[in-house]
């Protein structure tokens, strides 16, 4: 293979495995049934097919969810494709990134896990424990994202076993999946988990700890944000895995590691990451083999040959005075297109991206401190949050202390209202975390999508107006035909 420094940013969609770990063994073709669910192996299995189908959820999705209806991106060209109707709010019921199928075996697959791994037969209880854990919080994962895309969401808790018999679930409110599924699942799973597993390329203890904060800061409960994002760095003791970042030559280097040559990790507690640092839960795969740099090239091809580029308001940022000195400017972006994933934002062949060993972050340590930092915001506890963002965040993007960046940084007395406070702290998650798959969330999180241009409508009077229904995503008309009576369009669509 040749070598190929790269850290993606995309899930994937798999339809054979045959890398060299855990996450390798072919999906059983009928996990659902109740004589599979014995022994150790069958274990494994299911619980592989449950990140078997999640990656198939986001192969495409992580940008098509989380990232291209935000402002980060423009076309460089006009077009009419799946990503120039995302980018131009033209959302229709027959996008194959409005279907929420793959997401649902996903959550049917951790169902399926969940009742069935109890009565397994494994020579280990911690291990059985493990596996139960795993499978609670990828559904409580599923389920978070189901509800940022089309709010109100159907919600099973049991495996399809027999499909003349299943029953039908209509939308739940966001509000009650949250606080009765997710939230419920992530705390039983935390108490569940093997503190020993430090495979990145699974659920770990600070994995659910990131979700976990994540949809407590969705929650608007902000004390249990920072007390999660604390036991968090509690937990990390001496070990370098897992904390923030300091160096941001180190941290660009995350970003585009050699994956080339990584031991194989048949144990579950190995870690081929080992010591590196930001990294929390990750996605990996060969690109070449599940065929999908063609896609990801197209977006981005390497800096240059792309169809997307970095929007006006975007580059507008990057170039205000007050940013001279950001260092992400070099290792994130080259001219009008983002290269965070490209080592020193170099060009590079199709022909070598495409045998790349790749990972997708879902979630790394930095994000964890933007949650502590808001948090800490909407509690009026501006100075312990502007400190995380000067100290932790902007110091380290800045070339030096010198540099405007960071010698103009904003103090407290700077902020006339928490809005701006929260605005600035936002400013430099859109930044530093740019091409995660964060910002819509952020945007409809914080109300603040409504800023943006093109979700603005002209009334019936001619009056400028921002529809409420344009921050959901419309629901794939399949699932409203064959769930009559039990699920509805969203309003507008």
């Amino acid at each position: 293979m040749k070598t190929c420094k790269f850290l993606a940013i995309i899930a994937i969609y798999l339809t054979v495995l045959s890398c060299s770990d855990f996450l390798d063994e072919q999906p059983t073709s009928s996990l659902v049934e109740k004589n599979m669910w014995k022994s150790y192996r069958d274990v494994r299995a299911g619980v592989n097919d449950i990140y078997f189908n999640f990656r198939s959820a986001m192969r495409y999705n992580y940008y098509n969810w989380g990232e291209l209806r935000g402002d980060n991106f423009e076309k460089k060209t006009p077009g009419s494709g799946e990503i120039d109707k995302l980018l131009d709010n033209l959302l229709t019921s027959d996008l194959s990134l409005t279907s929420w199928t793959q997401l649902y075996k996903t959550i049917n697959s951790a169902n399926a896990a969940i009742k069935h791994i109890p009565s397994a037969s494994l020579p280990k209880e911690e291990d059985q424990r493990d596996y139960l854990a795993q499978a609670l919080t990828m559904r409580a994962l599923c389920y978070f994202y189901a509800v940022r895309v089309w709010g109100d969401v159907p919600v099973y808790l049991e495996p399809s076993e027999d499909l003349d018999n299943f029953q039908y679930s209509g939308r739940v409110p966001v509000d009650s999946i949250l606080r009765e599924v997710v939230i419920p699942d992530l705390l039983k799973a935390e108490t569940l988990i093997k503190p020993t597993n430090r495979e990145r390329k699974r659920i770990s203890r600070r994995a659910i700890w990131a979700i976990m904060a994540d949809v407590y800061l969705w929650l608007e409960e902000y004390d249990l944000v920072i007390a999660t994002v604390d036991k968090f760095n509690s937990s990390l003791g001496a070990s370098t895995a897992y904390k923030i970042e300091t160096n941001m030559q180190a941290l660009a280097s995350i970003f585009s590691v050699d994956l080339d040559n990584k031991p194989s990790d048949n144990n579950d507690t190995s870690d081929e990451y080992g010591s590196l640092k930001e990294l929390i839960f990750v996605i990996h795969f060969n690109m070449k083999e599940w065929d999908y740099s063609s896609w990801i090239w197209s977006l981005f091809g390497g800096g240059s040959a792309g169809t997307l580029k970095l929007s006006d308001s975007f580059s507008k940022i990057m170039t205000a005075p007050e940013r001279v000195g950001d260092e992400r400017g070099t290792y994130y972006m080259k001219n009008d297109a983002m290269s965070k994933f490209v080592p020193l934002g170099a060009n590079i062949s199709y022909s070598v991206w495409s045998e790349c060993e790749i990972a997708y972050p879902v979630y790394r340590t930095t994000e964890l401190y933007f949650m502590k930092a808001e948090a800490l915001a909407h509690l009026s506890r501006w100075d312990e949050a502007l400190s995380i963002i000067n100290e932790d965040i902007k110091k380290r993007a800045a070339y030096s202390v010198s540099s405007p960046l960071y010698a103009k940084a904003k103090k407290t007395s700077d902020f006339a209202t928490q809005d701006e406070l929260i605005d600035y702290i936002l400013e430099e998650k859109q930044v530093e975390m740019i091409g995660e798959g964060k910002r819509w969330f952020d945007l409809i999180r914080t109300d603040r999508w409504k800023n943006l241009p093109k979700y603005t409508r002209t009334d019936i009077d001619g009056n400028p107006t921002v529809p409420e229904y344009q921050k959901l995503f419309p629901i794939h008309f399949t699932h409203i035909d064959e769930n009559p009576g039990f699920i509805h369009q969203n309003p507008g669509y």
